[in-house]
């Protein structure tokens, strides 16, 4: 039972949250790539406008809720916190691909090109894993079928 996070397009992302909201993205960003990382703590931690962020950073306002949008929902996925309470038991190579899908948001292609496994593999452990999270109660099987057909291109 995640938190749910509802935005609406254009919105100021900070004005519709919890401070319990915040506080899971605080928590949770550490695992992230730290280019994302710093990105969700100045949005959440630092309660930085997005316009402000686009003037630092040299990026487009919209380019950048798009983009805080995405980590948001990876972020507060079912999968993402399941992955990061329970990979410490798994196999290396599966622990691996966890992470560079789930974690950091990765096509399934690229994984397998970034860890020197083929796309087979890659699928083959993220179908344990998303049976593994569904088994553990945090997935519905009609989401574990989307995840499924989410990453192939």
């Amino acid at each position: 039972m995640g938190i749910q996070f509802e935005y609406a397009l254009g919105a100021d992302l900070r004005r519709r949250r919890s401070r319990d909201l915040a506080d899971t993205v605080l928590a949770r960003c550490d695992a992230l790539p730290e280019s994302d990382a710093i990105l969700l703590r100045a949005v959440f931690g630092d309660n930085r406008p997005m316009t402000e962020i686009a003037l630092l950073s040299q990026t487009p306002v919209r380019r950048l809720r798009r983009r805080v949008r995405k980590l948001l929902d990876r972020l507060l996925s079912p999968t993402f916190g399941f992955v990061l309470a329970q990979s410490n038991g798994w196999t290396l190579p599966r622990r691996r691909v966890a992470r560079a899908v789930v974690i950091e948001g990765k096509s399934y292609r690229t994984a397998g090109r970034d860890l020197g496994l083929s796309l087979h593999a890659v699928r083959r452990h993220c179908a344990c894993v998303h049976a593994m999270c569904e088994a553990a109660g945090h997935l519905s099987a009609q989401t574990a079928a989307a995840l499924e057909g989410s990453h192939d291109a």
